[in-house]
């Protein structure tokens, strides 16, 4: 069982809290030719969000780069 806790964040919205659970979740990139060794990381959980999202720093961490939010490649 994994152990968490609660942490006041900063928002848009204003603080709220949020479920930590440290080192919860494997992360990586698989592709057909390669396959990136699995990152773990920490889940932050919302009691109001609904979608799952990944941060700036998780992006940056996998080499994501967006080229148009809008449209797309």
């Amino acid at each position: 069982m994994i152990e968490g806790g609660s942490q006041i964040f900063g928002t848009v919205a204003g603080p709220t809290r949020l479920y930590v659970l440290p080192s919860s979740i494997y992360v990586s990139i698989v592709e057909d030719d390669a396959e990136m060794k699995p990152l773990s990381l920490n889940a932050i959980i919302s009691e109001t969000e609904r979608e799952t999202l990944i941060s700036d720093y998780l992006a940056s961490l996998l080499g994501i780069a967006v080229e148009d939010f809008r449209e797309g490649l």
